[in-house]
């Protein structure tokens, strides 16, 4: 893989390709830093709620695309 950028990209998308790893290697150890500091409950919890809230929202995304679509075709 390469770690050159493509020539397509905007300067600031070039210039924040080179520390996307490292930001997200820190922001994954902050998480799981928190997450160590909660109860169990509280985050089985809240990640339940994402789990099922991120379906949710994409299935609804789906519907009113397909729902334009079938409007935009009669």
């Amino acid at each position: 893989m390469s770690t050159k950028p493509p020539s397509n990209w905007m300067q600031w998308e070039k210039e924040y390709h080179k520390c996307y790893d490292s930001d997200i290697c820190e922001a994954m150890g902050f998480l799981q830093a928190q997450l160590k500091n909660t109860r169990p409950s509280l985050t089985l919890g809240v990640l339940g709620l994402v789990a099922l809230s991120m379906p949710t929202s994409t299935d609804y995304g789906y519907v009113y695309v397909s729902f334009d679509i079938i409007w935009d075709s009669s």
